[in-house]
């Protein structure tokens, strides 16, 4: 009677196995008609010229995405961002948080994209992608919160030409890790155009807060593919957090130059700078003002993999600051 239990309860448990493995194994069937997707962030660095020099290993992001195409016209993805998206205080950029970077439905037909949900914003997506080293420093715009890099709403770009394209969009405005909370919105605008090896774009929102904040930009870019690529951008925010007058503005320039396939020298200046109120006699945002500086070399052994030896500079113009000096070894993994 004891084996025939034995065997009966290990009958049972096979069984009860198959019942919680079967909506897994449909899924996982499922998962293959889709795209999956990862990408991650890590880092060595170590800070130099300091009294007391610093150092750390992180892995400071990781990107994980799951796209289909459910008709000839739409698809939809997910995509979870899970590190520290504000990094309010140093204490914070130690803990790791779950976020929706995306989660969105979108159409496509001919010269028309339509995205509903949460999506790539338009306000910076060609900066960053002429920059190209995210993994290694945010683009300019994301860097100093002059947009989010993904919010709540509805998108849309339509292709006037195979030369010209417009984009606008009806946001949250409060960016992805943020729920909407008031009766706020912000619109936008863009305009991009192509010209041989050119590249040029300008950009507008306004969000409607009690004052009214508005961002402008501009970026111009020359590539030449597989060996020289040159961007630039300007950008002037209005009215910032809603405090009138509360004006600054920026500037970055940034190149790379392929030594071969696998080798790529970069370099890039940024330059940040609030406007000074009247009655006071130094900028209102000066404690975030400043310059800096990133060059390196990146090498990629296969497509999918990014390695990047570089120098970080950052030069507070408030002169109770001290700078920033720092050497990184970043690491980027996709697949």
């Amino acid at each position: 009677m004891r084996p025939f239990k034995i065997m009966t309860s290990m009958r049972i448990k096979i069984v009860l196995g198959f019942i919680l493995l079967a909506p897994l194994l449909a899924f996982s069937q499922d998962l293959k008609d889709g795209e999956i997707s990862a990408r991650i962030f890590a880092n060595y660095h170590t800070e130099i010229f300091g009294d007391e020099p610093t150092s750390a290993m992180e892995i400071r992001r990781a990107y994980f995405g799951y796209k289909k195409h459910l008709s000839e016209n739409f698809y939809a993805e997910v995509k979870l961002d899970i590190g520290s998206p504000n990094d309010i205080s140093d204490y914070d950029r130690f803990k790791r948080y779950a976020y929706f970077k995306n989660a969105y439905l979108a159409y496509k037909k001919d010269k028309l994209t339509l995205y509903f949900g949460l999506a790539d914003a338009y306000t910076f997506k060609l900066q960053e992608k002429f920059w190209g080293y995210r993994y290694i420093y945010k683009s300019f715009m994301d860097k100093h919160s002059y947009g989010a890099s993904a919010d709540i709403g509805v998108l849309g770009k339509y292709d006037l030409s195979e030369h010209l394209s417009l984009d606008a969009s009806i946001l949250n405005g409060e960016g992805y890790s943020q729920l909407q909370s008031d009766n706020n919105y912000k619109f936008t605008l863009g305009a991009t155009a192509n010209f041989n090896r050119f590249t040029f774009r300008l950009y507008i929102d306004h969000y409607t807060t009690s004052v009214g904040e508005s961002t402008f930009a501009a970026f111009a870019g020359y590539e030449i593919k597989n060996k020289f690529r040159f961007g630039s951008e300007f950008m002037y925010k209005i009215n910032e957090k809603s405090y009138r007058e509360f004006n600054r503005y920026g500037v970055s320039a940034y190149a790379t130059y392929y030594l071969n396939e696998k080798i790529k020298l970069f370099t890039r200046y940024d330059h940040s700078y609030s406007v000074i109120l009247e009655d006071d006699s130094s900028p209102w945002n000066l404690g975030n003002d400043g310059s800096a500086i990133i060059s390196g070399v990146e090498y990629s052994p296969i497509k999918n993999i990014q390695f990047a030896l570089n120098y970080q500079d950052w030069v507070p113009y408030a002169k109770n600051i001290d700078g920033e000096q720092f050497i990184y070894v970043n690491i980027q993994v996709v697949f």
